[in-house]
């Protein structure tokens, strides 16, 4: 029996969609290919304890898409702030 193959988006940044679908940036872990559906391994940016999930909750992130890359380059807010920021 062939064993599960991890996604795409099974390493490095990704999108975790929450509940409310919301998206919010975080990082894989680990990969659990052991049995199907692979579970992932996921740490939210700010978040302090990691949290399993399946990769229909995992979106990989695109090239420049980052927002802590962004960050570090001292380029402007996330999207998502900064729309916020229009906003108000």
């Amino acid at each position: 029996m062939a064993r599960p193959r991890a996604p795409a988006c099974a390493a490095g940044r990704v999108w975790y969609r929450a509940r409310d679908g919301a998206e919010a940036p975080a990082t894989v872990e680990a990969v659990d290919v052991t049995h199907p559906p692979p579970s992932f391994c996921v740490r939210l940016d700010g978040a302090g304890a990691p949290r399993e999930t399946e990769a229909p909750r995992l979106r990989a992130m695109a090239a420049g898409e980052d927002p802590r890359a962004t960050a570090e380059a001292g380029g402007p807010p996330p999207v998502a702030a900064h729309a916020v920021a229009v906003l108000l």
